[in-house]
């Protein structure tokens, strides 16, 4: 097993629409999903930690090893607007193994060649090569392989060396769901080993949350929000996290004046998560017209326009009412006649922004910048 120390990543990298500003620490063992939409940032911050990217500031530790050098350190390459330079730092090579969504095989050797080049544990070979069903393709070259089968020996080949660090970035797309379970399985087997840490890039939520012990979201170069599988989807930090996991109905409510600013709390809404009829003890309860009702699988998935000043039940300190016109999407087992009128119960919504201080709102930050605190 190697010796196990924790990733810290500090870095900031300049890209050509956006800045690559972010902090991460992943344990050692821990593997940690980084999700989000393409053109995130997400590779830039692996690339990176492989020491194929310096950064303009901070970089990449594995304990008290530099694994990415910043441009213009001591034995770092600056990299030229036409020519970019893939050769990682010593760090990097010694400890990190990375798997991209690209096999980048070599096209002279055999599938088993490719598999054992690099292996620092050569009687890991077979074993990979037979877990992931690849014996009887051993003398294939790559010319003659699938995609999926080319993304399998790209991961048996990763997995067959020592390495402190797993990289993988979308490493698994071309593979259908049986060869999917298989591999992720080799993953956590020869992770757990090596004690390592492992980052995924994916903008599958669904993958991100199976196998992060952790979901890191990232927008635009930053890290919006960082918890476990659920609670990071349950309860976003920001609405801005929240849009990009997915949300899409957003209801915000204003208090009372009082002879004061008004207090406006917006609030993310899971249509899986709101429930017909009044319940204030379990939620806000809204009303609205339906304006749609649609099939959706053996449900049907209702929207409700919820009108501006309609009053808002079970807001904690009560009198409260809708600040702006929304729609609300509602997830029932039959269909709804549109243009009834409903009384619906938002379960426990996450407040995602709020006009109060900050230790005031649900008792959590709620930046919209993305300076998220990791643990």
């Amino acid at each position: 097993m190697s010796a196990t120390r924790a990733l810290e990543i500090d870095v900031t990298v300049p890209r050509r629409h956006f800045e690559v500003s972010a902090r991460l620490r992943v344990e050692a063992g821990e593997r940690v999903a980084l999700f989000g939409p393409s053109g995130a940032g997400k590779t830039t911050l692996l690339e990176v930690v492989a020491g194929l990217v310096e950064p303009a500031r901070g970089g990449a530790h594995l304990g008290p090893l530099q694994l990415s050098l910043p441009e213009g350190k001591p034995g770092s390459r600056r990299l030229s607007s036409r020519v970019r330079a893939v050769r990682p730092t010593p760090g990097a090579i010694a400890e990190v193994s990375l798997v991209r969504q690209p096999p980048a095989l070599f096209p002279h050797l055999d599938v088993e060649q490719n598999v054992a080049y690099g292996a620092s544990l050569p009687a890991r070979v077979p074993a990979l090569m037979h877990e992931l069903g690849l014996l009887s393709h051993r003398r294939a070259r790559p010319r003659d392989l699938s995609g999926g089968q080319a993304q399998r020996v790209a991961l048996a080949r990763a997995l067959a060396r020592r390495f402190s660090v797993l990289l993988l970035d979308e490493p698994l797309s071309a593979l259908d769901a049986s060869a999917r379970a298989i591999c992720w399985g080799a993953i956590r087997a020869r992770a757990s080993e090596e004690g390592a840490v492992v980052l995924l890039v994916t903008h599958d939520l669904k993958e991100a949350q199976s196998f992060g012990d952790r979901v890191a979201v990232m927008d635009d170069g930053e890290i919006l929000a960082v918890d476990g599988p659920s609670q990071v989807v349950a309860a976003p930090p920001s609405r801005r996290a929240a849009e990009v996991l997915g949300y899409r109905c957003f209801l915000s409510v204003v208090a009372p004046e009082h002879g004061r600013a008004p207090t406006v709390l917006t609030a993310a809404v899971d249509p899986a998560r709101v429930r017909i009829g009044s319940h204030p003890a379990e939620g806000w309860v809204v009303s609205g017209i339906v304006t749609s009702s649609t099939p959706d699988r053996s449900s049907f998935e209702v929207t409700m326009a919820v009108q501006a000043g309609s009053p808002v039940l079970g807001v904690v300190g009560g009198g409260w009412t809708a600040d702006s016109t929304c729609d609300i999407s509602i997830l029932v087992d039959r269909a709804v006649t549109v243009g009834k009128e409903l009384l619906a119960t938002v379960l426990t919504p996450p407040v995602v922004a709020s006009d109060r201080p900050r230790h005031h709102a649900a008792g959590r930050h709620s930046s919209d910048r993305g300076e998220t605190a990791i643990r």
